[in-house]
């Protein structure tokens, strides 16, 4: 479990702040996972260009022997899901989009951990 460091009234006042911001509606399972993930400082919102960063709990190492530490996630436009939209394939979608949205390739993103993927998928509900 991560060590928390803001405390849960405010990370869940935040993440409701954000479905406000967005006009997004947050089923409670969305809303406790991504609170937990504000909870241990690892997920924040820039509000004035609407992009969340998320810090990898580990970081993925490239084969330049650069490290991503972190992702910044933007809202995709139409064109972008319709890019990477293919029937009955909703993590590949995610992943797709995902590389898209954060700039970073494929590869990095399919070595996202399954709970990170899992938090990027939910941090779309703000967005649609």
């Amino acid at each position: 479990m991560s060590k928390e460091v803001i405390c849960i009234e405010v990370a869940e006042a935040e993440v409701q702040k954000w479905a406000e911001l967005f006009d997004a509606v947050l089923d409670p399972d969305t809303s406790a996972k991504l609170t937990r993930v504000v909870q241990s400082g690892r997920l924040s919102l820039d509000e004035g260009t609407s992009t969340f960063t998320l810090k990898l709990r580990t970081p993925i190492q490239l084969e330049n022997g650069k490290a991503v530490g972190e992702l910044s996630i933007r809202e995709p436009t139409a064109a972008e899901v319709r890019g990477v939209s293919r029937d009955g394939e909703e993590v590949g979608q995610v992943i797709r989009i995902l590389s898209v949205v954060t700039g970073q390739p494929l590869g990095v993103i399919g070595q996202l951990k399954l709970k990170e993927l899992t938090i990027c998928g939910e941090l779309f509900n703000f967005f649609a």
